[in-house]
């Protein structure tokens, strides 16, 4: 990128203000009533604010001077004379060298990469899928004893960076992966107890978040029978709660969401819940 060249700053700040105006007028209602209007704000200006330019002192080994022709600006009174609107004369070419550094990319600034995301996620449903093979080796394993091994499996790849109980904002998290921009992947999970639990755990979930956290998951084991039936209730469920924004079913044991939520106003989170079958008959 070059500054003043390749961006207007006029067009860049207008199209920003558009998109912020665009997020405001999102929210419904109940929502802008239920929250604190200065946390509403202060989340809205760390998601749009323009990371500032910096421009450091010339480097005047690399400064440049020339003699050359160059083109110059017809006065419109003479140009119908001439017949164009510049003409080459003698001149001189300056060239300075300023560096500059800039954040292209803000979205790294505050939450977890997209790729690690859906890397974290390939690698707890490719576990989760060795539960399923073979339910009868986890059957005396309780929550933590089956979360340890979703550990074991995350920093096979992260090497030692997912941690259990971690604690994060509002207490301790189940799986913790923090990024060097001090954002986290956050999971919570959980051995399934009926659908009416599952508000209880998105909301636990949120406890965990910071402004920077946005990308979560919530794993259910599940050891009931008839684990169709349940997939179905759990939908249900996603879809019936007020602070839920869409519920899309990714495989019959995958829903990918997006809810609001209630312990950072204004934010959303993407929340991928997902139920293990681990049925094994006695």
């Amino acid at each position: 990128m070059q500054p003043f060249k390749d961006m207007d700053l006029g067009m860049v700040l207008s199209a920003n203000i558009q998109k912020m105006v665009a997020k405001v007028d999102s929210f419904k209602n109940e929502e802008i009533m239920a929250n604190d209007l200065e946390i509403l704000a202060s989340n809205l200006y760390e998601e749009f604010r323009i990371e500032p330019v910096e421009i450091t002192d010339e480097e005047f080994d690399k400064r440049h001077i020339e003699q050359a022709k160059i083109k110059k600006r017809i006065d419109p009174f003479f140009r119908d004379y001439y017949g164009k609107e510049y003409a080459e004369v003698d001149g001189i070419i300056m060239v300075f060298y300023f560096p500059f550094a800039h954040e292209y990319k803000k979205e790294d600034i505050y939450s977890i990469s997209d790729a690690n995301y859906a890397d974290i996620l390939a690698t707890i449903k490719h576990m989760g899928s060795t539960y399923e093979r073979t339910p009868r080796s986890y059957k005396d394993m309780k929550e933590e004893d089956l979360r340890n091994t979703l550990l074991a499996a995350l920093n096979g790849t992260y090497l030692g960076g997912a941690v259990g109980e971690a604690f994060r904002n509002n207490g301790k998290t189940d799986i913790c992966i923090e990024e060097k921009n001090r954002a986290a992947f956050v999971a919570e999970c959980k051995m399934w107890t009926g659908q009416k639990a599952i508000a209880d755990a998105l909301k636990q979930l949120d406890s965990y978040l910071t402004w920077r956290d946005c990308k979560t998951a919530l794993i259910y084991f599940v050891r009931k029978k008839d684990f169709l039936a349940i997939l179905q209730t759990a939908e249900e469920a996603l879809r019936a709660l007020p602070e839920m924004r869409q519920v899309q079913i990714l495989d019959k044991n995958e829903f990918k969401c997006c809810m609001i939520s209630t312990q950072n106003p204004g934010q959303q989170i993407q929340v991928r819940v997902i139920l293990f079958n681990m049925y094994a008959k006695e």
